[in-house]
């Protein structure tokens, strides 16, 4: 039951936001009652936190999949296209995620309770970097600051993308990602 009330909520709150979204209308959605929410859930925010929780460990979950047994170029082409499709896949959420709560900031995930959960993310990307330093295709940077600028970098184009700040394709916005970390900016 409690999984029916986050998809329900999902739904909600990617249909209204969160400010317009109510508990009732969660509660129709999954066909339960009110009272059956804050049996499982003290509130809206709680559902809200937890339907961001889900998302985000969902993401995680699709893009360790997307790179793992990749070699490491493969794994990073892999890493940014996921991370883009998911957002897209998500995007009626996530614009009113981005309205409602600001940014991908750090300060933002630490509202969610998910700094630790974003740590632990990096460390399990840099092990990608860490592949390819071993085998002499990525140069010796530190590989969580690489992945750190990466990650920056993806959450701020799908940012500035849902904003309507940029208006290129997403597959051209990841062929500039990919290429800027692989071949650098300089001439």
């Amino acid at each position: 039951m409690k999984d029916a009330i986050l998809k329900a909520a999902d739904k909600i709150f990617s249909t209204f936001g969160y400010h317009e979204a109510k508990v009732a209308m969660i509660a129709q959605e999954a066909g339960v009652a009110v009272g059956t929410i804050y049996r499982f859930f003290s509130g809206k925010d709680e559902l809200y936190r937890e339907v961001v929780r889900m998302k985000l460990f969902e993401m995680e979950r699709r893009i360790v999949n997307a790179i793992s047994d990749k070699p490491p170029l493969d794994a990073l082409r892999a890493y940014i296209h996921e991370a883009f499709t998911f957002f897209e896949e998500n995007k009626e959420f996530f614009k009113f995620f981005l309205r409602d709560v600001g940014t991908f900031s750090v300060a933002d995930l630490e509202k969610f309770g998910l700094s630790s959960w974003y740590d632990n993310f990096i460390n399990k990307l840099t092990k990608m970097i860490d592949r390819g330093k071993q085998e002499g295709i990525f140069k010796d940077f530190d590989s969580k600051i690489v992945m750190l600028f990466l990650s920056g970098a993806v959450k701020n184009l799908v940012y500035s993308e849902a904003k309507g700040r940029i208006r290129q394709n997403i597959d051209s916005i990841e062929e500039t990602i990919f290429k800027i970390i692989t071949e650098g900016i300089k001439k």
